[in-house]
C-alpha cells in the first residue's frame, strides 16, 4: 500500500542519522510508482545525512522527475548533502592541521 510506504519512508527520515542503515532501502524508494513515496524519499535522504556517491548519485537521477516535487526535494537534499561533505572536509582538514599532519601523510593514510 503506497499510504503505508510513504509512512514508513517519512518516519525514517525522522529518525536522521540514526537511520543510516536505512539509505539502501531509502534509495530504492526513489524509484516507487508513487510521486508522493518518492517525494519522502528524497526528502528522507537529507535528512538521514549519508553524502555516499550512490545517494548523491539517485538523488541526480530524480532531478528529471516527471514530478515538479520530487524533483525539488532531491535538489533540496542534494543542497543539504553537499552542505554536510563540504563541512566534514573542513572538519577533516582542521583534525589535520592541528595535529600537525601536512598533505603527503593525509594521502599516505588511505
Amino acid at each position: 500500500n503506497e499510504d503505508v510506504r510513504q509512512a514508513a519512508v517519512v518516519s525514517l527520515g525522522l529518525f536522521g542519522t540514526a537511520a543510516n542503515s536505512a539509505t539502501r532501502a531509502l534509495t530504492m524508494c526513489l524509484s516507487d510508482t508513487t510521486v508522493s513515496v518518492r517525494k519522502a524519499a528524497a526528502v528522507a535522504l537529507g535528512q538521514v545525512g549519508n553524502p555516499s556517491r550512490g545517494v548523491m548519485d539517485r538523488l541526480t537521477e530524480r532531478l528529471k522527475d516527471p514530478n515538479e516535487g520530487v524533483r525539488k526535494a532531491a535538489k533540496r537534499s542534494l543542497d543539504q548533502l553537499a552542505k554536510l561533505h563540504a563541512e566534514a572536509e573542513e572538519l577533516a582538514d582542521a583534525e589535520y592541521e592541528e595535529e600537525g599532519w601536512d598533505e603527503d601523510s593525509r594521502d599516505d593514510e588511505g
